[in-house]
Order: structure tokens, then sequence, then C-alpha cells
């Protein structure tokens, strides 16, 4: 699908400066592994972004969304450097991952996937709401970067205990209805701001 667009692109008009910037990111983009190019092409074509968009304006794209289509893997999310939001729902995604470069993130939904656990978070340290819920969850771990993290939704999953929360502590909603947890004990006596 980019491919296409890359190929049908026949120059552009603007200063030499903004053309030779779009050749230095068309250039990036085609050097992609094929795994993440075509991640990058469903992202785009999910969420009505030209080819033109994607080279001159892609740091300029806050929120990116994926329902309902075929989205397998979470692959150059980084192109989009000043994302702030990302909403995946019902994919067959089994893994977190490619977040590393998206250091802007403050809301993550990936729900009603196949992620089975918590990880590739650590450079989201903006991250203030984090809706993980029906998946296959079976362990609340890797949130200690998490710091300014105010909601975190985990229900429906397969957790059976209350852990590692402690870091969190502006965590001020947390879900974690329809798990096998059998008790809580203390454990969220460490998040002081929590009100549910």
């Amino acid at each position: 699908r980019l491919q296409r667009m890359w190929e049908d692109e026949a120059g552009g008009s603007g200063d030499s400066e903004d053309e030779f910037g779009a050749l230095d990111r068309r250039q990036a983009v085609r050097a992609l592994p094929k795994p993440e190019y075509s991640a990058l092409s469903v992202v785009c074509e999910a969420n009505g972004i030209t080819q033109q968009q994607l080279v001159s304006k892609a740091d300029q794209v806050e929120h990116l969304e994926m329902f309902l289509f075929n989205f397998p893997r979470m692959l150059s999310l980084g192109t989009f450097s000043n994302l702030s939001s990302l909403s995946v729902m019902q994919q067959s995604i089994q893994t977190l991952e490619g977040l590393d470069q998206c250091h802007h993130l403050k809301t993550l939904w990936v729900i009603e996937s196949q992620i089975s656990k918590i990880q590739g978070l650590h450079n989201c340290t903006k991250l203030e709401r984090l809706h993980l819920y029906s998946n296959r969850i079976e362990r609340i771990e890797n949130l200690d970067s998490l710091t300014s993290l105010q909601v975190l939704w985990l229900s429906d999953n397969k957790i059976t205990q209350v852990e590692n929360l402690g870091a969190l502590t502006n965590l001020r909603e947390i879900n974690l209805a329809r798990n096998s947890i059998t008790r809580v004990g203390e454990v969220l006596l460490a998040n002081p701001s929590l009100t549910s």
C-alpha cells in the first residue's frame, strides 16, 4: 500500500530543505524491515494518513486507533514521535512492543486482544492511563517506570495476585474486576492517591 504511494509520488513542492527532509523520511520508511513496513502501512490506512502526511507531518500525529483491522504486531509506532494516545482493540496482538520511542504517550488502550504479559512500556514514562482489559495477562509486572500512571484497568484477565504496584504513587484508579484474585491484603496501601 505504502509502496504504491511512494512509487506514485513524483517530486514535491515547497522549499528544498523541506523536500530534502521529506526525501530522507521517504528513504527511511522504504528501508524498514518488511514486518515494520507492513505494520506502518496498516496503521496509516486505518487512520487515513496519506503518504504525504506520513512524510511531512508524522510528528504532528498525536492519536492513532486500530479497530477491527488485521494488526498482528505493534511496530513502527516510533514514526509518530509525538504520539500521545494509542487505541488498539480486538486485534491478534500477543506482545506489547514497538513503544520504545513513544516518549510522549499519555494514554494507551490495548484491549480485547491476546496480550499475555505487561512489558515494553519502560520508555513510556509520561503514561497516565493504561487500559489492558480483556486480554490474557497473568501477572501485574514491569510497571515501575510508569510513575505518572493515574489509571490502570486490568479487568477480565487471568491475574491471581495484586502485586508490583508500589512505584505507582500517583495511581488514583485501578480496575481488577473479573480476574482470579482471591485476596488483596494491604498491598494497595503503598498507593496513597488511590480513590477507586
